[in-house]
């Protein structure tokens, strides 16, 4: 039997001495390396630090940001806390990760109004991966690009775990070394980036933009994590990559590769045309 966690660090450790530590730092959890933070996982025992984890103590905010589900939404949302319930008691923590799974439908529900339908999705940093466990559950193909050693073999396995389930659309990891590799942004229909973009390098932040021009025309931000890099200094960071931002209530910003008007100009066009 393959050890996938043996297989990952060998492969992890090969790519980084091919594309060099300095600009693999750059490319990775830049802030976190640099607090001497444990995100790796050498086995299946390692995950439980991992279940639920990034969104603690927001279970009642989130509901707030939710709004009214519709039934399907409620659907999937149920159907999502059962499956992590269910992989939670193989892992010794059988609890359906109310905080982060909430957390993951509100920010669906953000990602779902800005992207067409029939195309897949590309989440940058996904956490315990409970994003993609809705995007799956809505019947969307879903990409994932994951630094976090511990979160990738969570994701791995909790998908894995869900397929047995009624999933309709399907995972696909890229590894986070193919950053350094235009090529690795294939068309998406969304992009999506939550909690982290103040927790990337500058230099990697831009990096990873500019390649992103090439695969998806939008790019959803939801809360930028905690601010290692001030929150103006990375927007602006990904503007001068080529990108125009439009920033809403709560820490939500969207990312268009053409800029858009704002409605005052619209109707000041209007007014202007009589």
């Amino acid at each position: 039997m393959t050890d996938a966690f043996a297989e990952y660090a060998e492969a992890e450790r090969l790519a980084v001495e091919n594309i060099g530590k300095d600009k693999a730092e750059r490319l990775g959890l830049y802030w976190w390396d640099s607090a001497g933070l444990d995100y790796s996982a050498s086995n299946k025992n390692d995950l439980i630090r991992f279940h639920d984890q990034m969104q603690d103590g927001r279970f009642t905010v989130n509901i707030s940001l939710m709004g009214e589900l519709s039934n399907k939404e409620l659907w999937m949302l149920e159907t999502a806390g059962r499956i992590v319930f269910e992989f939670g008691k193989t892992i010794g923590k059988p609890t359906a990760a109310r905080d982060a799974v909430t957390r993951a439908m509100y920010q669906w529900k953000i990602v779902a109004s800005h992207f067409d339908l029939r195309n897949s999705i590309l989440e940058i940093g996904p956490g315990s991966g409970y994003l993609g466990l809705m995007a799956m559950l809505a019947g969307h193909d879903y990409k994932a690009i994951e630094r976090a050693s511990g979160f990738y073999h969570y994701q791995r396995e909790l998908w894995n775990f869900a397929a047995r389930h009624i999933i309709k659309g399907k995972a696909t990891h890229i590894p986070w070394w193919r950053l350094a590799d235009e090529q690795a942004f294939e068309p998406v229909g969304v992009a999506t980036i939550n909690h982290a973009i103040c927790e990337i390098h500058p230099d990697g932040l831009h990096t990873m933009f500019s390649f992103l021009r090439r695969s998806t025309f939008t790019v959803v931000i939801e809360d930028v994590g905690l601010q290692k890099t001030p929150k103006q200094t990375a927007l602006d960071t990904i503007k001068s990559a080529g990108w125009h931002i439009s920033s809403f209530p709560n820490d939500v910003h969207i990312c268009r590769r053409e800029p858009r008007r704002d409605i005052e100009t619209i109707f000041n066009e209007i007014e202007g045309a009589q």
